[in-house]
């Protein structure tokens, strides 16, 4: 069986865009930053960052039904804890050393994720985000879903690449999982994460 590489496998110039998606600040640049670069010219590119909104506490929570717009006020001290809004400002900088398009959906990463129902977190210590998803969890599955179909579908030929979900974070599993529920045309990739 002859392997082609990557770049050699599609028609670059017939691609409308290539989205990669991110369930992290880190994740599309730590492991996608190469084939960005190379398709820079070539075809459009836009990452969307999934998981990078401010933690919220039960209160703040309690006073918005999703708990997407309140403040960053109690949130689980951990340690070497970085802030989001730090880490959105270095993704910002990466995107644009990339030449990059890119949104920040701003969901929440599964450590720090709500009930809808009671307002308690979802996985209850940071060892739980290593399992699978959460019936809790279908919700933002949905909106994320929506959300993704919406960008996604209806802009011409286009490839999405996504996380496999090999190292089993939630947060990939989820992603990986909407990505395949993608309409066609759109065309999947996968990454390694």
């Amino acid at each position: 069986m002859k392997t082609v590489p990557l770049l050699e496998s599609y028609d670059w110039e017939k691609m409308d865009r290539v989205v990669v998606l991110s369930p992290h600040l880190d994740d599309a640049v730590l492991s996608c930053a190469g084939l960005l670069r190379q398709l820079q010219g070539k075809v459009s590119r836009l990452v969307i960052t999934i998981c990078c909104g401010n933690p919220v506490t039960r209160d703040a929570f309690s006073q918005s039904p999703l708990g997407q717009g309140a403040a960053a006020q109690g949130a689980r001290p951990r340690k070497g804890f970085v802030t989001p809004a730090l880490r959105r400002r270095e993704d910002i900088r990466a995107m644009r050393a990339l030449d990059v398009d890119f949104v920040h959906l701003g969901f929440l990463d599964a450590v720090d994720r709500r009930s809808p129902t009671t307002g308690d977190h979802i996985h209850r210590s940071p060892r739980q985000k290593w399992f699978r998803p959460s019936v809790e969890d279908a919700g933002h599955i949905e909106e994320l879903f929506f959300i993704l179909r919406r960008l996604c579908t209806g802009m011409g030929r286009m490839l999405v690449v996504s996380p496999l979900g090999i190292g089993n974070h939630i947060d990939h599993l989820i992603t990986a999982q909407v990505a395949l529920r993608l309409p066609s045309p759109v065309r999947l990739l996968f990454y390694e994460d």
